[in-house]
Order: C-alpha cells, then sequence, then structure tokens
C-alpha cells in the first residue's frame, strides 16, 4: 500500500514568513518542509503541532516536526511518539494514527520539568512525561 502521509504544519512559533495566499502543496509521497537552524528554534519549551492524515505511514520513523537532536514529534509504526535525543528514549503514546483520518497532533514542551511536556491528539492530552532537550545544531524539516 502506498503511503500517503500529509503535513499540514501549524507551528506556535513563527517558522516562516508565508505572504498572503501562498500555500504548500503534498503529493503524499515524500515531501517536507526544511528550515533554518535559526537561534531562536534552540527552545527549551514551547509547543509543535502538526495535522496530519494517514492509512499507513510504515514501520519506520516519519518525522511530523523535527528539530533534530533536539525535540520533534514522529509516527513510529504509526503510533505517535516523542523522541529523547539525549536519553535516546522514546515517549510512546501507544495510539495508531493509521486510520486515513484527519488528527490535530501537538507537542508541549518544557525541558527538565518533572510531568512538563504532554502530548495531544484531537486536543486530548494522551501522555504526560519529563523530556531534557538537548543543544545540538541541526535544522528544522
Amino acid at each position: 500500500m502506498k503511503t500517503k502521509l500529509l503535513f499540514l504544519l501549524v507551528f506556535a512559533f513563527a517558522l516562516f514568513s508565508l505572504k498572503a495566499q501562498t500555500s504548500l502543496n503534498f503529493d503524499g509521497v515524500n515531501d517536507y518542509v526544511l528550515g533554518t537552524n535559526n537561534a531562536s528554534l534552540n527552545l527549551t519549551q514551547g509547543t509543535i503541532e502538526a495535522w496530519i492524515k494517514t492509512s499507513d505511514a510504515g514501520t519506520s520513523y516519519r518525522g511530523i516536526i523535527v528539530k533534530q537532536y533536539n525535540y520533534g514529534i514522529f509516527l513510529n509504526s504509526n503510533e505517535l511518539i516523542a523522541f529523547e535525543w539525549i536519553s535516546g528514549s522514546l515517549k510512546n503514546t501507544n495510539i495508531n494514527l493509521a486510520d486515513n483520518i484527519w488528527h490535530h497532533v501537538a507537542f508541549t514542551f518544557q525541558s527538565e520539568v518533572v510531568n512538563g511536556s504532554k502530548l495531544y491528539i484531537d486536543g486530548n492530552p494522551v501522555l504526560t512525561f519529563t523530556y531534557k532537550i538537548s543543544h545540538f545544531d541541526r535544522t528544522i524539516a
């Protein structure tokens, strides 16, 4: 089955300065947005969010919004996760999103605050955990 994973990126922080009447168009095959490694994205707290829809994202990691080696949300075997680079641990919701329905996913984080980070699906908190941000210079995708 052909993987169709479409992203409509909505950031709680300014990633791009888009002019009116511009848009992004994804064909569901191999599309992504690559941003800069601006210092304003080196966050220790914040929120990242997106709208996603997939019938099968596959069995490997599929980045939704990622500041590599810092913070990010993924689908892994179709389940929403956050990955903590410092410890190499997965923060897994164990919720399969491969239902071909649009879902709003969000990750709020506060580095090193006990239970200060949460994953949300469709506005509902589904996982609360402690998360530690590393600070390596990488681009956001």
